[in-house]
């Protein structure tokens, strides 16, 4: 049996925002592709924080959290490379107490 990496596990099309994104575009952007979560990036398309279904709910009921992705994320974001081995993102996962791995290249983008 092959050993999985991170590029056989990742999602195709990549869906992300930058740090202005409101919090309405998000949700949209989350129930529109299905997702739970989207990475928030730079102007260098460079993983910077991510935000999550979680973090708009909180943003729902709590008045002192702002309406925009870099104001929602979490952050730093941890990131994967495609050459990962699967067991390797589940430990970093794990360490980190994470759902989700945005994965980036060589550059560190997106």
């Amino acid at each position: 049996m092959r050993n999985r990496r991170v590029t056989d596990l990742m999602t195709p099309t990549a869906v992300s925002v930058q740090r202005g994104t409101g919090f309405k575009e998000i949700a949209r952007l989350l129930d529109e592709y299905g997702i739970t979560a989207v990475p928030v990036v730079d102007e260098d398309e460079r993983p910077v924080g991510v935000v999550s279904e979680a973090d708009l709910l909180r943003r729902q009921t709590s008045q002192t959290i702002g309406n925009t992705a870099e104001t929602l994320m979490t952050s730093p974001a941890v990131v994967a490379q495609p050459h990962w081995s699967a067991i390797r993102a589940a430990r970093v996962m794990e360490q980190y107490r994470i759902k989700r791995l945005p994965v980036v290249d060589g550059d560190g983008r997106l």
